[in-house]
């Protein structure tokens, strides 16, 4: 629709004459300005309650600006300022009321490694009344020397090995002096003699009493040389042949059978 000129300018004084009609508290400037005030008591509430340790109502990060998001105000916990502040007022009063008590009991003379003096106590490195050091550890006490290993008894000597024996049969036959009162027969045994032993240890072996040496044998069994004439005497044989030497330097391997005999005429009567 068309305006006819001048009409604009009379709807313009229109308005302004209603709105000058308007109450005060419908004016939009007034709305707009409450408006703002009431977001602004918002704001200074929810910040007051914050300080005062709201947490759980009112989160931290909403009343966070854009710079305080992207970075924390302190503290790798992102904690805010006014809660470090109540902690740090906290523990400053807490180490006033430590030294206040360490004042009053004296124990701040103490060293910090040696625990309170009892009463009565003689000193303050931890003596009791008594004179017992019962602050000090007792030294340890020093190993039991162990005792020296029982000496390994003494192997026992192995038993000597017995001596090799042979044995030899003796025959002492004086037949031939039967004559002059004697016995025909004075010795016969089969004896045990070590190896080595010589014709005159068998005949000695048989008990039998021998005289003279082991180079000549002069009597055995009291029948002597020369008892039944001149050319009486003993003779030896072993295995029936005269070795033609003294009794002593005939030695024996055993299982020979040996022969005393009694001349009468230097043995051409045997």
């Amino acid at each position: 629709m068309r305006i006819a000129p001048g009409s604009a300018d009379a709807v313009a004084v229109e308005d302004a004459a209603g709105a000058e009609r308007r109450p005060s508290w419908k004016r939009p400037r007034t709305i707009g300005l409450a408006l703002v005030a009431l977001v602004l008591i918002g704001v200074v509430g929810l910040a007051a309650a914050q300080a005062s340790g709201l947490v759980s109502i009112v989160p931290a990060d909403l009343l966070q600006t854009t710079g305080q998001s992207s970075a924390p105000a302190s503290g790798d916990d992102g904690r805010g300022a006014g809660d470090e502040s109540k902690q740090e007022a906290l523990r400053a009063e807490e180490d006033a009321s430590g030294e206040a008590e360490t004042e009053e009991t004296g124990l701040d003379a103490l060293p910090d490694d040696e625990p309170p003096v009892a009463d009565g106590a003689d000193s303050p490195s931890g003596g009791s009344a008594d004179g017992s050091d019962s602050g000090a550890s007792a030294p340890a006490a020093a190993p039991a020397p162990e005792p020296d290993p029982a000496p390994a008894p003494a192997p026992e000597p192995a038993p000597a090995p017995a001596p090799a024996t042979i044995t030899v049969s003796v025959y002492v036959d004086s037949s031939r002096a039967a004559s002059y009162g004697y016995s025909s027969c004075l010795a016969s045994a089969s004896v045990t003699v070590p190896q080595g032993a010589t014709v005159y240890d068998a005949l000695a072996a048989t008990g039998v009493s021998v005289g003279g040496s082991s180079s000549y044998v002069s009597s055995i069994g009291g029948l002597a040389e020369f008892s039944c004439g001149a050319n009486s005497g003993w003779l030896y044989y072993v295995n029936g042949y005269s070795p033609g030497y003294g009794p002593g330097s005939y030695a024996l391997s055993g299982g020979e059978s040996i022969t005393w005999v009694y001349t009468l005429d230097l043995g051409a009567d045997v």
